[in-house]
């Protein structure tokens, strides 16, 4: 799998949510500015919430850029090829149904998905409960996966790390 490749379809995508962000937080400040004031309408909490959902987009496209520039500086250089997971792997995995899953951890991105050769590829962060599962582990090794929300339990097995 060519790694570098993966890297500018993840930049692409995380671009493209990026843009996303920016249009929903210009909508967020412009109804922010028209919502009713405090003096206003003391039980209008319009003005409040927006702000907090600008506040929440922009840390968002913070995340997504700081993640653009880290895949650049990867691309600019070697990408590690690890013995052992660890951030800037792409990771194929299997799992009790032998359904193949592909990762790349890195710092930011969490939840990105795109397609690399009709595969599709999830950005996992260390800050994951899936990505802390599968840090450190080498290939042909199990990692167990719970969730945190409905506590279900999933084997991957490591097949590849590029």
């Amino acid at each position: 799998m060519n790694k570098k490749e993966v890297a500018k379809l993840a930049i692409q995508e995380l671009k493209r949510e990026r843009d996303s962000l920016n249009t929903s937080l210009h909508s967020a400040k412009q109804a922010a500015i028209e919502a009713p004031g405090a003096m206003q309408s003391h039980s209008d909490t319009t003005k409040f919430q927006m702000n907090a959902l600008a506040g929440d987009l922009q840390q968002h496209m913070t995340e997504k850029e700081l993640a653009i520039r880290t895949l650049k500086e990867y691309i600019e250089k070697p990408l590690p090829s690890n013995e052992v997971v660890t951030v800037g792997s792409l990771i194929q995995t299997t799992s009790g149904t032998h359904e193949q899953t592909l990762f790349f951890v890195l710092p930011e991105g969490n939840g990105v998905r795109f397609k690399y050769q009709n595969t599709l590829i999830t950005i996992i962060t260390p800050r994951s409960p899936l990505a802390r599962a599968l840090l450190q582990k080498k290939k042909n090794e199990h990692a167990l996966f719970e969730s945190p929300v409905t506590h279900a339990k999933k084997d991957f097995l490591i097949t590849e790390i590029w």
